[in-house]
């Protein structure tokens, strides 16, 4: 078997992509899409959690979410099946505010977020699955919301969010001036 590698780059100051290697002949191809030993030493830290999550239809808004000190999460995360809109917000001092924005539909792509950064997604199809591992337990006394539509965070979603279809956490989620300081 060939030796697989990784290529690492940042998301601003708030984490990093990771891509597998794909080796492949002509039966398919083969990724090895998590080694601790290789993601510590690129200074992704351990899990204590891994958590699924599917959504049946397109459009489905998830976030962003995050939870406050001291039990904030760093979230390793990719798209098992499927493509979703990703957004990452920085609620850290000097970096705070800042958005990262891009399509993730690449089963062998991780994004990793440091603690303190929100995270959502939207589901551009239908039937998609995500994966992701957590550097802290979920713990529901902590848990933040920063609302999807806050102009200050000029998120361009693909598809109109339907707020309908929103869970009453994120309905009841705050604004980005709310959170100030909070990290």
């Amino acid at each position: 078997m060939t030796s697989l590698s990784y290529a690492f780059e940042p998301v601003r100051d708030m984490g990093c992509i990771i891509r597998a290697e794909r080796n492949g002949d002509p039966r398919g191809w083969l990724a090895e899409i998590y080694n601790a030993e290789i993601f510590a030493a690129a200074g992704v830290p351990g899990f204590v959690q891994d958590n699924i999550s599917r959504s049946s239809e397109a459009g489905t808004v998830r976030g962003l979410h995050f939870q406050f000190p001291p039990h904030q999460q760093g979230k390793l995360f990719r798209v098992a099946r499927g493509a979703v809109f990703n957004v990452a917000v920085d609620l850290r001092g000097p970096g705070f505010g800042q958005v990262d924005q891009r399509v993730l539909d690449d089963p062998t792509v991780w994004i990793y977020l440091e603690p303190g950064v929100a995270h959502g997604v939207q589901t551009l199809e239908a039937e998609v699955e995500l994966h992701y591992k957590l550097t802290a337990r979920f713990e529901p006394r902590a848990l933040g919301a920063l609302r999807y539509d806050d102009s200050a965070l000029g998120i361009a979603w693909p598809i109109t969010p339907d707020r309908s279809r929103l869970s009453p956490r994120d309905l009841a989620a705050r604004s980005l001036a709310d959170l100030e300081g909070a990290f």
